[in-house]
């Protein structure tokens, strides 16, 4: 005939930081929204046509249809590409006539700048 057992409890065991203290009272440097804003960056730069896009803008302001002829790409997926770079504040832009002018921000002039460091 079997017993019943109840399980055994289970130990606790002590809280652990993650984190040496050492490394742990420096982390309060790096606000939580400024590593996002930088990741989110770094996710657009990432994709090789806006790099090629911001590398061709680098050397001056562009018409929007200039860009497909330079990255080889079609023009709606020159258009998508400059709306991304847009919304993350690295171009900026405006109308001549019918015609959209792309140019570099001053941020994306010194992300441009960091990035082709690495």
């Amino acid at each position: 005939m079997r017993k019943n057992r109840l399980p055994a409890p289970k130990k606790k065991r002590a809280a652990r930081n993650k984190v040496p203290y050492q490394k742990r009272k420096h982390m309060h440097i790096y606000n939580s929204s400024v590593i996002f804003e930088v990741m989110d960056i770094l996710e657009v730069v990432a994709d090789g046509t806006r790099f090629a896009i911001l590398a061709a803008l680098k050397k001056g302001a562009l018409c929007a249809c200039k860009l497909p002829g330079i990255t080889g790409k079609s023009q709606p997926n020159i258009s998508k590409h400059l709306r991304v770079l847009y919304d993350c504040g690295l171009v900026e832009v405006r109308r001549e006539g019918v015609k959209r002018i792309y140019s570099l921000t001053f941020r994306g002039r010194r992300v441009l700048s960091d990035v082709s460091k690495w």
